[in-house]
């Protein structure tokens, strides 16, 4: 039965492309567009003559599910790349730009799945930075605590080990928000003891690097376990890679990292605490509340 449905399948779609082939052969804008589309029709002139031939004269069920199977997948690259250079000669005036994903813009020459999968993967990315930057917006213009730390939680990263190889230098505005004295509380979704967070740091940006001076510490009602200082490069202080709002604070060794969010209407920074586990993936264990003191 399978058989007879993948069959069924790979006759349609080829019937489809041999179709346009002789029927639809409109001379494209470009030489490479051209090419393209040749290379394209004689692939499945190839596939409708030879592979599929070769397909209907198999008698084992195995070997003819296995062959079918491997058929349907060059036809559906073939079917994706000719939906390509078709959407790219189209007019996409009126398409929304956050449409125009990149295998409009460019031929595709190299018809393999993984190129394709390469650009979906892409696409998904995209889709998904756009998701954060709006979340972000509307974190940092938040009218209430109570809707900025849903806005918060929404932003929990779920891969930081990843994120925290990728960062890059502060930018000038942000460094100047994190220059001064800070105090705050690091409370627990579990509910355990709070920690007490603090932090003084002057610095500047000199020579492509923030430079000065920095002290943070963590404490809880006996005593200060963790205390971090330094006077020359700063880099327990660093920026996101995706253009984040977001500023990445190591706050316990390299077990411990805030990603902090300025609170624009208090005056006021939120950010989830990430504690490293011991797979050695960071899990996001609290919030953070911090204020300047001076």
């Amino acid at each position: 039965m399978k058989n007879v449905v993948l069959a069924f399948g790979l006759g349609l779609l080829l019937s489809f492309f041999t179709t346009r082939y002789f029927f639809n052969k409109q001379p494209s804008a470009h030489a490479s567009e051209i090419m393209n589309s040749q290379e394209i029709n004689s692939k499945i002139k190839s596939i409708s003559q030879n592979e599929y031939q070769d397909y209907l004269k198999l008698k084992d069920s195995a070997e003819k599910y296995k062959m079918a199977d491997e058929l349907l997948g060059k036809v559906m690259v073939l079917f994706l790349a000719d939906l390509s250079l078709n959407i790219k000669n189209a007019s996409i005036a009126s398409v929304d730009k956050t449409l125009q994903v990149d295998y409009q813009n460019q031929a595709i020459d190299n018809l393999q799945p993984e190129k394709i999968k390469e650009v979906s993967k892409n696409i998904q990315a995209e889709s998904v930075l756009t998701t954060v930057k709006l979340k972000e917006e509307k974190l940092v213009s938040a009218t209430s605590e109570n809707e900025a730390l849903k806005f918060l939680k929404d932003l929990e990263i779920p891969d930081l080990a990843t994120e925290i190889k990728k960062t890059k230098m502060l930018s000038q505005k942000q460094l100047s928000m994190i220059n001064g004295k800070f105090v705050g509380v690091v409370t627990f979704d579990n509910k355990a003891e709070p920690w007490r967070i603090e932090w003084d740091v002057n610095a500047e940006i000199v020579n492509g690097k923030v430079n000065g001076k920095q002290l943070i510490t963590l404490s809880n009602s006996k005593k200060v376990f963790s205390r971090t200082n330094g006077n020359g490069e700063i880099k327990d202080f660093a920026a996101f890679a995706n253009d984040s709002s977001a500023i990445l604070i190591n706050s316990y060794g390299d077990d411990g990292y805030i990603q902090l969010y300025p609170f624009t209407n208090t005056g006021k920074f939120f950010g989830n605490y990430y504690l490293k586990s011991n797979d050695d993936k960071y899990k996001k264990i609290g919030i953070v509340f911090l204020e300047r003191i001076n």
